[in-house]
């Protein structure tokens, strides 16, 4: 098993960079879904479970998780551990992502 990051935090610091209204919405949508026509096809999965209508607290607390790093420290630990999951199924992998609830 193989366990990869999946960048979304400057994603959706972007979103909520947008002032709310209809217009941060769609670009939410287009973020998530894009082209896609079925789940296993989202863009962004993680950010499925985002509030696209955040407000500003969120963020702050998407800049604070970009600044502090924390996407570059789970790719580290995901390097680190990945010895010990590869025997256990080693054609699966597994995309992690970040996101804001």
């Amino acid at each position: 098993m193989k366990f990869v990051l999946f960048p979304t935090l400057e994603k959706l610091r972007d979103l909520y960079r947008i002032p709310l209204g209809p217009e941060r919405f769609q670009a939410y949508i287009d973020t998530v879904v894009g082209d896609a026509k079925r789940s296993a096809h989202l863009h962004v999965a993680p950010l499925v479970q985002a509030n696209p209508m955040a407000k500003l607290h969120a963020l702050e607390c998407a800049e604070r998780w970009i600044d502090l790093g924390i996407e570059d420290c789970a790719r580290e630990v995901f390097e680190e551990i990945q010895n010990s999951f590869d025997s256990r199924d080693p054609d699966r992998t597994v995309k992690v992502g970040f996101t804001l609830l």
